[in-house]
């Protein structure tokens, strides 16, 4: 059976936020597809949370791996190929995100 993809066309994978600062005080967990924080007791008294936390990590990976394979332009099918792939991780992405969105103990990411 082929993955066909979610039945709309899911957004663009949007960048991580590769400097989360307010993860530097003491206690607080950065989730990378999401740009949302979760506080470490928080994380420890629910295991679905540390679940959450692992496919958040697990999705960063996969991002930095289908980043650095990025092809030119010019090859059209690898090119193709890559852009499936980024739809994929966009589907992926969305999935987390709207997980997150039902924890109650989320914090925004801090602006600059």
């Amino acid at each position: 059976m082929t993955w066909r993809g979610p039945a709309r066309r899911p957004r663009r994978v949007v960048p991580p936020d590769c400097d989360p600062r307010f993860t530097r005080l003491h206690g607080w967990l950065h989730m990378t597809s999401s740009g949302w924080y979760l506080h470490v007791d928080d994380v420890l008294a629910e295991p679905n949370r540390v679940a959450l936390l692992s496919e958040d990590a697990c999705w960063y990976l996969s991002y930095l791996d289908w980043e650095r394979r990025r092809p030119r332009r010019w090859q059209g099918r690898a090119w193709r190929s890559w852009r499936k792939e980024e739809w994929a991780l966009a589907a992926e992405q969305e999935r987390i995100v709207r997980a997150a969105l039902a924890v109650h103990t989320l914090r925004p990411q801090s602006s600059p």
